[in-house]
């Protein structure tokens, strides 16, 4: 293997050899970083059944997200090897660490409460680790501890046992439940915790012996008591007898419980974001309501929703602070609701208040933490500041909500120079040209970039206005509001000039990303998006525009990863459930593509977006030949929309060109024709009826009429157009895709 290379992957040499298999360090050539990439055991590669189940359970793996579990960068398979690419973690083992004599008590509870975080995170989106033991559990040189292998390592097991009739892995570390056939559940994982933290007490098992003996003792018997010389407290050892219970539904039901439990306990370093507010854990979500503007002029309202986009921001880079999304409080816009029907129509357990006062250049906010479900008031504080000091108040406010829920926040990139401007004028230009930014319209666009232009003229050192012009910018091609090349060039332009200024900052790179995007250049545009990702791996954006990328160049199994990760980011946010749907269809996933879609018509979304869900449904119900969900589809779209809606043409032009009704289909395409706007879908649509229908010419015409707004991607993997693929006209189109 070693010198071999694998898609983007240059094998340099073996790391070690364990239950999942060959281990190996290795090059990815595509943003120069080293990985760890490890491949199953070569008896189980060539089982489809299993091949599909390992590929599915590390795609789920892959939206987890955070400091305390080895990070998934890639699910591969390619020439007869299926593998996964994580992050290379310089040190040692927990196994190893046993090999170098006792662990202090202050040492057990530190790692004890990173495997317990992880393991909330992981439970809190549905996986289960299944395989907790010491080889899993990676202590970093930098002194963090990581959590690896999740829900893969005792699959793998699984597999083997049902090849060879042995039981293989660590049997020490296995729950009673999984022995005597049960499933495994979050519980399940917390028995096997309880057995590594008495060994990290004691440097013993639990249960010892020959494996027939130890089999026998787990199903049925009682584990040993931590012996007197153990290093742990008498709550220490209370809380390892909880969690080695044989019955699942005795020992304590979350992750999170174990992890608060292990906080408390004597002996723990006081930690600056634990907060002495008693708030349950399981209470960890948070809306940022809109804040009010309390000097009353209309006029500043932009400064108040910017302060509060910007605590947005920054609580989403919070792992395991659930946050209500800006689509989600759009639907509460112009209601009066008290705080108990705010946070249950929004699904969160607190509200952060506030209040924005603004005089000149000074300014005053007011805020406060709320529980939703009591109106109790859990932290609040007033700052009257200049503006100049806007940045320091909005971070001291994320880090003490962080700390009233007990949660750590290391703002990503605060200190990274150009982020920032002491100009009170500049940061107001950009608060409103942000205001505009969202409305996502034409006008409202131009103007942001106007707003833009000003604030880097006052103050050229500004890097993030530079990455959010580039940005602006890009978004006139994007929306087709104007497909001058200059648009493109000027936002290049911009985004270097940040990175001259500010090389660490994430905007500049993801602003790159997006530019080569619509350049047709996707393998530049990874590169950027992944070095923004590097520098803020919860930049729910960047994130996005990775599984577009992954998209455009036919790779739906890698789009998949990182739509995952987006949503991991923020399981709140509608638009990349409809992300997933479209990666989902792509690989003819069609159950889970359609729960997708539906998930996210259920949530509300836009109209271009409930477009994009019927199209969807539309195809997936179709390519199954399945006409009566083809026919609701068209339905469903034709209520919303309006039967004279272009797009709702076209798609029924399709859905009668799909059930052979050609002169119903024809007579539609007419219609559509006349109707038509600058818009990608309906061109695609119109063009997939004609390919339906055999009218090859006019399919080849419309594209080419649309060449600059279609989705390349798209026609390429498209069953109806792919006919076209070797005639000289299609292929110019998809050229941009060999780039």
């Amino acid at each position: 293997m070693i010198g071999r290379t694998l898609s983007h992957y240059r094998i340099l040499s073996p790391l070690g050899q364990g239950g999942m298999g060959a281990v190996f360090r290795a090059e990815d050539t595509l943003l120069g970083r080293q990985v760890a990439l490890k491949f199953p055991h070569r008896d189980l590669v060539n089982d489809p059944e299993f091949r599909a189940r390992f590929l599915r359970e590390a795609r789920a793996t892959s939206a987890l997200d955070h400091p305390n579990i080895v990070v998934l960068y890639d699910v591969c398979e390619v020439e007869g090897e299926i593998f996964i690419a994580m992050q290379c973690v310089e040190g040692r083992s927990l196994r190893e660490r046993f090999a170098s004599g006792a662990v202090p008590l202050a040492e057990t509870l530190a790692i004890g409460r990173a495997i317990a975080d992880a393991l909330a995170h992981a439970h809190s989106r549905g996986v289960i680790h299944r395989d907790i033991k010491p080889e899993n559990i990676l202590l970093c040189d930098d002194g963090r501890v990581k959590v690896a292998d999740f829900g893969t390592a005792r699959m793998i097991d699984e597999a083997r046992v049902t090849q060879t009739g042995a039981l293989v892995g660590t049997l020490g570390y296995v729950p009673p439940e999984v022995l005597n056939g049960q499933p495994a559940d979050a519980r399940s994982d917390l028995y096997s915790l309880g057995v590594v933290l008495h060994e990290l007490c004691s440097g013993t098992l639990p249960f010892r012996g020959e494996p027939a003996a130890m089999l026998y003792q787990i199903a049925h018997g009682e584990p040993a008591r931590l012996p007197s010389s153990a290093d742990a407290t008498p709550e220490l050892r209370r809380l390892i007898g909880s969690l080695l219970e044989r019955q699942p539904d005795r020992r304590p039901g979350r992750a999170i419980e174990v992890a608060e439990a292990l906080r408390n306990t004597p002996g723990t370093t006081p930690s600056r974001t634990h907060a002495a507010v008693n708030l349950s854990p399981p209470d960890r979500s948070l809306a940022v309501l809109p804040f009010q503007n309390v000097t009353g002029n209309s006029d500043d309202d932009y400064f108040c929703a910017g302060i509060a986009e910007d605590l947005l921001t920054d609580l989403l880079k919070i792992p395991d602070l659930r946050v209500a999304s800006r689509t989600q409080l759009e639907t509460l816009r112009g209601q009066p609701l008290d705080s108990r029907e705010a946070g249950r129509r929004l699904g969160v357990a607190t509200l952060l208040e506030g209040g924005v006062r603004r005089a000149g250049d000074r300014v005053r906010v007011t805020a406060r933490l709320v529980r939703a479900d009591t109106g109790y008031q859990l932290w609040a504080e007033r700052y009257d500041r200049s503006l100049e000091d806007i940045f320091e108040v909005q971070a001291d406010i994320s880090r003490q909500i962080a700390a009233a829920l007990r949660l750590a926040f290391d703002p990503v990139g605060d200190d990274v120079h150009g982020r920032r401007t002491r100009s009170p004028r500049v940061y107001d230009l950009r608060l409103r040209a942000l205001a505009d930014y969202h409305r996502m319209e034409e006008e409202e666009m131009r103007r942001a970039i106007e707003q833009l232009e000003a604030a880097v003229h006052e103050d050229p050192d500004y890097a993030l206005g530079r990455a959010d012009l580039a940005e602006c910018c890009v978004q006139m091609v994007c929306k087709s509001w104007d497909l001058d090349s200059v648009w493109l060039a000027r936002a290049e332009t911009e985004a270097r000039r940040a990175l001259e200024l500010a090389p660490a900052l994430p905007e500049a790179y993801r602003a790159l990303g997006h530019i080569f995007l619509h350049s047709g250049k996707p393998h530049q545009a990874m590169r950027e998006l992944h070095r923004a990702v590097e520098l803020d791996p919860r930049f729910a954006d960047a994130l996005m525009r990775l599984a577009y990328a992954y998209l455009f160049v036919g790779d739906p199994s890698r789009a998949e990863i990182y739509i995952r990760r987006t949503i991991g980011v923020n399981p709140e946010n509608v638009r990349p459930q409809l992300v997933l749907g479209e990666i989902l269809l792509r690989q003819r996933r069609m159950v889970e593509c359609r729960e997708a879609l539906q998930h996210a018509l259920a949530r509300g979304v836009g109209r271009d977006d409930r477009r994009s869900i019927y199209r969807d449904l539309l195809l997936s119900y179709a390519w199954e030949g399945q006409f009566e969900g083809v026919r609701q589809a068209v339905e469903m779209a034709t209520v919303d929309l309006g039967e004279n809606d272009v797009f709702v043409l076209a798609l029924r032009a399709q859905a009668a060109a799909f059930e052979g009704r050609v002169e119903e289909a024809r007579l539609l395409l007419e219609a559509t024709g006349r109707a038509s706007s600058r818009e990608n879908n309906p061109f695609v649509q119109r063009a997939r009826a004609h390919m339906l229908i055999g009218d090859r010419e006019t399919a080849l015409e419309i594209l080419e009429q649309a060449h600059e707004i279609v989705d390349l991607d798209a026609l390429r993997s498209d069953p109806q157009l792919s006919a076209l693929r070797g005639e000289a006209r299609f292929d110019r189109l998809l050229a941009p895709l060999a780039s």
